[in-house]
């Protein structure tokens, strides 16, 4: 009896270890890749009790993505499986009792029976026709059968106008490595990108006719240059309209050092209060870094980088103390250097004191500056000389001349009395038949 106990034992095992036969699925086992469908495990000849049916649209775009479903109807049950392939395309489980495996859908555990598997397929690229096939067991150990193959008909469209995505319309500071982005149909196999200088692409500066993807990655654009961009896509039914036109500026180059205007090296002021003037250096700069410090190394000097324009006053100076100035420019690519330095000086008095008489021509910074309403200005002459010293707007009408005739050597002041001008920024000129010098000045009423 105790025999006869032990060999009911192994049965029941081994009855469960058959039943169990890849709990998790296997794929390979439709018409797509075999013959013997589920015979290996499963009983060798398929089950009319069970009855498997593919469902869902019978035609598809190049790319589209369509919704299918596998019924299985058999005894009500719990150990069910399922096996889904495709010729071509793509499968996407879209129940709890489906994964992929091998680019084909089998089940993940045990699956109740009758059941509706729902799955996904997107279509391929080209058109003809694809072949979905199905197998299910059904509840019992030895059943099984399989649906009738599934014809779907891939029908290719020429694909619309791409959708720009980057770089942004007008976008500014852009790298010259960049990556440009866009959105396509779906049934695309390639697309066409186009960039130019001009908006109407009569040179193309860059680009790729053969597209495999949605991106594309510039090489070494040059600076501080506008480009059009425009994307067009492709497929065996033929070509899309070309995007919308989009352009973008790179990134410019690092601002030149910047060239100091006015007061000259070594000036002389006789106000708390100074006029800074430089050139505008190239390429473009958006604002300017201004160091202003008692020492030429700037150990402590007085710093304001949130300069837009390419004046400033500094004020607040001390009498009888020297300064010392520089200027970068900064634009998106950057900083720049800082260009030349100068010094300038801060006098006691509105009357200069020069041991000497000068070796060139000289015009120096009016001071004060800013004034309100008179200032002073200074020049000098190495030697006797015909010689004017006229006021300018900055529209360049004349509005004053301080000095017109032959002048002596040595050092000249000369006040102008501006009650009557309005507010604003006032060129000075010197000039004689040799030289011609000049100044800026801030009447501020």
């Amino acid at each position: 009896m105790a025999i006869h106990l032990r060999c009911i034992v192994a049965m029941v095992v081994v009855g469960t270890t058959v039943l169990s036969a890849y709990p998790g699925g296997v794929a390979g086992r439709t018409l797509k890749s075999t013959s013997t469908g589920c015979g290996s495990c499963h009983g060798s000849a398929s089950s009319a009790s069970v009855v498997v049916t593919i469902s869902g649209p019978d035609s598809l775009r190049n790319g589209e993505l369509g919704q299918y479903q596998v019924d299985v109807k058999d005894i009500s049950g719990t150990k069910g499986g399922i096996n889904i392939a495709a010729s071509n395309g793509n499968l996407a489980p879209a129940s709890p009792y489906l994964k992929a495996l091998s680019g084909e859908l089998v089940h993940n555990a045990r699956a109740p029976v009758p059941y509706s598997y729902q799955f996904t397929f997107t279509a391929p690229s080209s058109g003809g026709t694809i072949t979905l096939y199905a197998i299910a067991k059904g509840s019992a150990m030895n059943s099984w059968n399989w649906a009738p193959n599934k014809i779907v008909k891939v029908i290719v469209i020429a694909p619309v106008a791409p959708t720009l995505l980057s770089p942004a319309q007008g976008a500014v500071g852009q790298p010259i490595n960049l990556s440009m982005q866009w959105n396509a149909t779906i049934g695309v196999t390639g697309c066409e990108l186009q960039g130019s200088k001009d908006a109407g692409f009569t040179s193309v500066a860059f680009g790729d006719s053969a597209l495999t993807g949605l991106s594309y990655q510039t090489l070494d654009l040059a600076l501080n240059t506008e480009y059009f961009w425009r994307v067009r896509a492709k497929n065996s039914a033929g070509i899309s309209p070309w995007s919308e036109t989009r352009n973008f500026k790179t990134i410019p180059q690092i601002p030149d050092p910047v060239a100091l205007f006015l007061p000259v090296d070594r000036a002389a002021i006789s106000a708390d209060s100074a006029m800074l003037i430089w050139r505008k250096p190239q390429p473009e700069a958006s604002r300017y870094w201004v160091q202003v410090g008692t020492d030429s190394v700037f150990k402590d000097a007085v710093n304001d980088s949130s300069i837009t324009d390419s004046t400033t006053v500094v004020r607040g100076l001390s009498a009888n103390v020297s300064y010392w100035w520089r200027v970068r420019a900064w634009n998106l690519a950057g900083w720049g250097d800082f260009g030349s330095k100068r010094s300038f000086a801060v006098t006691t008095s509105g009357v200069l004191d020069f041991a000497s008489n000068p070796d060139n021509y000289l015009l120096y910074q009016n001071y004060p500056n800013p004034f309100n309403p008179t200032t002073n200005v200074t020049f000098a002459l190495p030697s006797s000389a015909y010689l004017s010293l006229k006021v300018y707007d900055v529209l360049g009408r004349e509005v004053a001349v301080l000095a017109h005739g032959v002048m002596s050597p040595g050092h000249h002041t000369i006040q102008w009395n501006a009650a009557r001008f309005p507010s604003g920024v006032y060129i000075y000129i010197m000039s004689s038949a040799s030289i011609s010098k000049s100044g800026k000045m801030l009447l501020a009423k």
